[in-house]
């Protein structure tokens, strides 16, 4: 499996605690979270890391250089802010074979991507990973059928529930409607009227999972992170 990081976010949030650092780079004990997000992906076989940079980028090229435990990394460089779609679509461009799993630099999750590739090959769709949380205000609501993804409930409560963990299977040529390097929203501009033309089936997943993306849930993701 050819894996997509997105990783080319400013972390304005989490400066207080990382400045002139890039959020993937933010230290777990003495390693960058990213370097644990691809730890845990590597150990599950994956082929190929393309990484998509931006804000202080140099730095994970500088760290990591082509290769990551015999795993080949290619990166792709967003020269202005191209939102997560624009990203995605720029990274897609670098993928080979017929779909890649994309993820986010700032948030781990514990998945096994055999079980996600089978789950691909038995329903042949694009698969968002789903993640039951006890309090989804942050992230909003999946609202499924029978696996299928039927909407989205945007931040309405704080309650429990399955949240879009940022993570998603999708085909090499996903975002063809939208040209190259114009920036968009994948989860505001795409992902609406996409589920309503086309199936979206729910991975759900039941392991760690931390967002870094706010102080509060950085030091949350030391304490969870610094056993692996």
């Amino acid at each position: 499996m050819e894996v997509i990081i997105l990783a080319g976010g400013f972390g304005t949030r989490l400066q207080s605690l990382i400045k002139d650092t890039p959020k993937p780079m933010a230290r777990i004990g003495n390693t960058p979270f990213l370097e644990i997000l691809m730890s845990h992906l590597k150990d599950q076989g994956v082929s190929k890391f393309i990484i998509s940079i931006g804000y202080l980028g140099g730095q994970i090229k500088e760290y990591f250089g082509t290769n990551y435990k015999g795993t080949k990394i290619v990166y792709v460089s967003e020269s202005e802010p191209l939102g997560t779609g624009g990203a995605m679509k720029l990274a897609l461009s670098q993928v080979e074979s017929e779909f890649a799993l994309i993820c986010n630099g700032d948030t781990y999750l514990e998945i096994d991507l055999l079980k996600l590739q089978n789950h691909w090959h038995k329903l042949n769709v694009p698969i968002i990973v789903g993640c039951n949380v006890d309090n989804t205000f942050r992230y909003g609501k999946i609202i499924e059928e029978d696996g299928i993804i039927t909407g989205f409930l945007e931040k309405s409560d704080k309650t429990n529930g399955l949240i879009n963990a940022g993570c998603y299977l999708l085909k090499k040529n996903q975002l063809n409607d939208f040209p190259i390097s114009v920036n968009f929203s994948f989860e505001n501009d795409y992902l609406p009227k996409a589920i309503q033309n086309n199936k979206f089936s729910v991975f759900k997943v039941n392991g760690k999972f931390i967002d870094i993306g706010i102080p509060d849930d950085f030091k949350r993701a030391e304490k969870m992170l610094l056993c692996i």
